[in-house]
């Protein structure tokens, strides 16, 4: 019985301890990504190239984003950093690594507030950055069909239309503004 007892209180000892180092951890890496935004907030942004400097922050910045994911992937967190990876990777032009960050938020929380729009950067990457329309159309269906109710939804049928096409696209829209002004 004494012995049940001692295993019982050790094992609640070390429960104790893992969710106290996991709480630290937390705590450490969220004010670890903080230090780091605060950082890149200091620099320029009005610069279409990113300086030295900046690629250096924003790529630190980025692993302290995707390590967080890692470790804590059921936090609340973990979507917007995903999110956040995702947008600063495209700054830096690695857009096959930011479709894998926005994968991470719409495939694993598509509950999440970013979902929708991750989802949707993913097609809009294929399409614009990678010039893949293969990929592009898949996910842009994808999207419409997972959130239809979304305002990026909205104009999907005419965005598959005209891909890969943005002159028409344009043209298209400016058409269909000019007829809706028409009395």
């Amino acid at each position: 019985m004494k012995l049940r007892i001692l295993v019982s209180a050790s094992a609640f000892a070390l429960l104790s301890i893992a969710l106290t180092s996991c709480a630290d951890e937390r705590s450490k890496q969220l004010k670890a990504i903080a230090v780091q935004e605060q950082a890149l907030a200091q620099l320029p942004k009005d610069l279409e190239i990113p300086t030295e400097e900046q690629r250096r922050l924003t790529t630190a910045l980025i692993d302290q984003y995707q390590a967080f994911v890692q470790a804590f992937p059921d936090d609340t967190a973990s979507g917007t950093f995903a999110f956040q990876a995702g947008l600063n990777l495209e700054t830096l032009g690695k857009f096959s690594e930011a479709i894998t960050m926005y994968d991470e938020v719409w495939k694993n929380r598509p509950e999440h507030r970013m979902a929708p729009i991750a989802y949707f950067r993913t097609g809009f990457i294929s399409e614009k950055f990678l010039r893949d329309n293969t990929q592009a159309r898949e996910r842009y269906e994808g999207f419409a069909a997972a959130y239809p109710a979304h305002p990026l939804a909205e104009n999907m049928d005419m965005q598959l239309r005209f891909l890969g096409n943005d002159e028409a696209l344009l043209n298209a829209i400016l058409s269909q503004q000019d007829s809706l002004q028409t009395p």
